[in-house]
């Protein structure tokens, strides 16, 4: 089911008007947490009330309307109707992390591109992230490590990784194992001496250790085990650094912290796996993950539509549950997880809170 736009869109209301976009980066920018790529900082403040805000808000509302066409159109449209959506959407929040981001070489690029084969199949297609374009600059802006360029993602890698597909994907894939498991969503609680408050959450145990090798290292890195754990089954990680406020630590998990972890559309939360490529893990957001498979969807509509027709039509297998599930949930989950960056944002800036840990 496709929830209604005006419930997806929810706070972002507040930044398709001019008002509240120039508002919000003249907060950002005040309490110096906005960047800029170009502009002097004497002519800061003059870019944000002549071209940032009106950028932003007039991106939003063009992100709207291509959300709205989608909601409606038919199967042989949709994917490059919910791309442009995503990427429109992309962009205008990225104004508020780099004001004049827009007049850059690499917003002008998509910042993926499909690897072309004659015929396109789910489990052979892959992905080439770019060195310059706005995927990268997304990646950046929410804390992603820098990818090489010309890194193929294969396809059937992110369908592996999106919780919302996994019925639709054990179909098409006929019992591959996806790459996530379902969990409890973090929460904050102090502990130690120190009485700081940290980061929580739980695995199960036999998941932790049966796919230990391909955990996120910065479960290793950033994370203790607890010992003993709250249950037998249950493995219980706790952030190494904590904040002296609670408000500030509930700050950087409602952003979407820590990034490997991923809200449900049933309240809860999916741990997502690294990608393994030749030894080297990267871990990507599932709002990353949406936005390349939609891409790749888009592509494949644009480009090869006798292709995109035997996908959707579910021709030679149950591509077409597998397609239809992944565009639905794309469509319903891709604004919440922006927002849950904006907002994140927008309401450390304007409470003052701390963002950076202490050991």
């Amino acid at each position: 089911m496709i929830l209604q736009l005006e419930d997806r869109w929810g706070t972002l209301a507040l930044l398709e008007y001019e008002h509240g976009a120039r508002e919000a980066l003249l907060a950002l920018w005040r309490a110096g947490d906005l960047k800029f790529a170009n502009t002097s900082s004497a002519d800061q403040e003059a870019f944000i009330r002549e071209s940032a805000a009106a950028y932003a808000a007039q991106s939003f509302r063009q992100a709207k309307e291509f959300f709205r066409h989608a909601e409606t159109s038919s199967w042989l449209v949709k994917p490059l109707l919910l791309y442009y959506g995503m990427l429109t959407a992309a962009k205008a929040a990225l104004t508020f992390d780099t004001a004049d981001f827009f007049l850059t070489k690499p917003s002008m690029k998509h910042g993926l591109n499909r690897i072309k084969n004659t015929a396109s199949t789910l489990g052979a297609d892959s992905l080439n992230v770019q060195n310059v374009g706005v995927f990268q600059l997304a990646r950046n802006a929410i804390g992603g490590a820098p990818i090489a360029a010309d890194t193929p993602i294969p396809i059937d890698e992110i369908l592996k990784r999106l919780p919302e597909v996994a019925v639709a994907y054990n179909l098409v894939a006929r019992g591959t194992d996806v790459k996530f498991t379902r969990t409890k969503l973090p929460w904050v609680a102090s502990s130690g001496p120190s009485q700081l408050f940290r980061i929580v959450f739980d695995l199960p145990k036999p998941y932790s250790e049966a796919n230990r090798e391909e955990l996120p290292d910065a479960i290793l890195n950033e994370f203790d085990l607890l010992t003993p754990g709250p249950a037998p089954d249950i493995n219980r990680y706790v952030s190494k650094s904590g904040w002296a406020a609670e408000n500030d630590a509930k700050a950087v998990v409602e952003r979407g912290q820590p990034p490997f972890l991923t809200p449900t559309l049933d309240g809860e939360a999916a741990l997502l796996l690294p990608i393994n490529l030749n030894g080297i893990k990267l871990q990507f957001t599932e709002i990353e993950l949406i936005l390349m498979v939609t891409f790749y969807f888009s592509e494949i509509a644009r480009y090869m539509p006798h292709i995109w027709l035997q996908l959707h039509s579910g021709q030679a297998s149950f591509s077409v549950l597998l397609c239809q599930d992944v565009l639905r949930s794309c469509e319903n989950k891709f604004l919440q997880l922006l927002q849950k960056q904006l907002v994140y944002t927008l309401m450390v800036t304007l409470r003052g809170a701390t963002i950076n840990p202490k050991p």
